[in-house]
Parts: C-alpha cells; structure tokens; sequence
C-alpha cells in the first residue's frame, strides 16, 4: 500500500469519525489528534528515505522550508 493510498483511507476514517461525533464538543481532541496525525506522517516519509538528500526533499515536500528540513 503506497503512501497515498494510506493516507486517502486515514482521511475516509477520519471524516467518518468527525461526522458521528460531530454534535459533541471534539474541538480540542481533533486539533492534538491533527497534530499528533501530522507528526506521525512525517516520521513515515523520514523512515522512507535511505540517504539524507532524499529525506531533506521529502521534508521540504511536506512542507518545511528549506532550512528547518
């Protein structure tokens, strides 16, 4: 399973999830569990590369400038 395609069926989950308990007050849980989401794909890409220039292009891809990749 690619990349893409894991995260296309971890967004279908989320909305999913998003859409039932949308009529509780979930705001709080989904912005730690958006950023818990982010940090998460982000060490998949990193683990993806073998050599360090493949994985500053796939930071800066993620969207960090240059310098933070």
């Amino acid at each position: 399973m690619s990349m893409k395609q894991w995260v296309e069926k971890l967004r279908s989950c989320i909305i999913g999830w998003i859409n039932y308990f949308g009529m509780a007050d979930i705001k709080k849980i989904a912005v730690s569990l958006d950023e818990w989401l982010k940090k998460r794909l982000r060490m998949c890409f990193w683990k993806q590369g073998k050599k360090n220039k493949t994985k500053h292009d796939n930071q800066v891809k993620l969207g960090d400038g240059n310098y933070k990749a």
